[in-house]
C-alpha cells in the first residue's frame, strides 16, 4: 500500500484498502486515519465511510455512534444498505429510515404500524437498495425471459410456421 500511495497519493480507494488491511492487522487507530483521509480525498466514496465505521467500532464506539457513517455509506453505495440496517438493529432502532428522520419506522410499542413483511417488504427493500431504475431493469429482464420462453415453446410446437426440430 505504501508503494501505491507513493505512486498516487490522491487515491482515496487505496487509502480505504490500506485502512481495511490495518484494521485486519489490529491497527484500529491507523485504519481510522486512513479512512478519514479517504473521505477527505473523495467524500462521495461510500466505502470510505464504511471503513471509518469499522475502525470506530474496533475502537469501542457504540452502534448508535456509527450510524451516520453507515447511513452515508449506504446512501452512496448500495452495497452497504444491509450493513446499515444491521447496525440499526444492533442499536435497538427499527429498520426503515434514517435515525429520527421522517422515513424512520416507529419504535416498538409506540403504537405505530409494524414494518411491512413478505413481498411488500421485499419490494420496499429493493427500491431502497436499487432505486426505480434497478427495479425497471429487473422487471424488463423478467419480461424478456418470459417472452423468450414463449417463443421457444411456440417454435418447438411448430406454431410459427417452421418445422419442429
Amino acid at each position: 500500500f505504501e508503494a501505491a500511495i507513493t505512486a498516487d497519493p490522491t487515491s482515496a480507494a487505496v487509502r480505504v484498502q490500506r485502512s481495511k488491511a490495518r484494521l485486519a492487522a489490529g491497527d484500529a487507530p491507523g485504519a481510522l486515519g486512513d479512512s478519514r483521509d479517504a473521505i477527505g480525498m473523495n467524500p462521495r466514496l461510500g466505502e470510505a465511510y464504511a471503513a471509518r465505521a469499522d475502525a470506530n467500532r474496533a475502537l469501542g464506539l457504540k452502534e448508535t455512534e456509527l450510524l451516520a457513517d453507515l447511513e452515508m455509506a449506504a446512501n452512496l453505495d448500495g452495497r452497504f444498505t444491509e450493513a446499515y440496517a444491521s447496525a440499526r438493529l444492533r442499536a435497538g432502532l427499527p429498520v426503515g429510515g434514517p435515525v429520527g428522520g421522517p422515513g424512520a419506522a416507529p419504535a416498538a410499542g409506540s403504537g405505530g404500524a409494524p414494518a411491512p413483511d413478505g413481498p411488500r417488504a421485499l419490494l420496499t427493500r429493493s427500491l431502497e437498495g436499487w432505486g426505480l431504475l434497478g427495479l425497471i431493469a429487473a422487471l424488463s429482464a423478467a419480461l424478456g425471459g418470459a417472452v423468450a420462453l414463449l417463443l421457444l415453446k411456440r417454435r418447438r410446437s411448430g406454431e410459427d410456421g417452421s418445422l419442429p426440430r
